[in-house]
């Protein structure tokens, strides 16, 4: 895989990471409610994201809302399920997507960085070139020949990876 579509993945997974973290951190202070469509509702408080299903009156809308959270209510750290026959959410923590996106985060992070094989190998398939002419094509892949040494290739790389 390529080490430029790695990066960008692993930022994509920090940029997740930190915005399930704030909302994690926010949850402490705040209730929030957003209602995208009637009958659906994304709810998030002390610590958990809640996925409901309300059955507002007749004529009534919820809406969007962003409230004080309740003091005395204790930071959740695992799933549960809360319901009524009007009314049922299944609350996830918070810290499950923040923690999972992190590691993805990292693991990406880990294999963009990872080293290519060594000098004589064929810098697309490893293919073993030595014996071959410098910049002979490789006989495996066509491509990819002996351009160098690892270390200029690493030089050129970097060099690719500042644009």
């Amino acid at each position: 895989m390529c080490r430029h579509l790695l990066r960008s993945a692993a930022w994509l997974m920090l940029v997740l990471a930190l915005a399930f973290g704030g909302l994690w951190l926010a949850s402490v202070r705040w209730w929030m409610r957003w209602e995208p469509a009637q009958g659906h509702a994304i709810m998030v408080s002390r610590g958990v994201i809640g996925l409901g299903v309300p059955v507002n009156p007749p004529g009534a809308r919820m809406g969007n809302t962003i409230t004080a959270a309740n003091k005395g209510e204790p930071m959740r750290w695992r799933a549960f399920r809360t319901g009524t026959w009007f009314h049922r959410t299944h609350w996830r923590p918070l810290w499950w997507p923040t923690a999972g996106f992190s590691a993805a985060a990292g693991v990406l992070f880990v294999l963009s960085r990872r080293r290519r094989g060594p000098a004589w190998a064929c810098a697309a398939c490893g293919y073993d070139l030595r014996g071959l002419g410098a910049g002979a094509a490789c006989p495996e892949c066509g491509g990819g020949g002996a351009e160098g040494t690892q270390s200029e290739r690493r030089a050129t790389d970097r060099q690719g990876d500042s644009h």
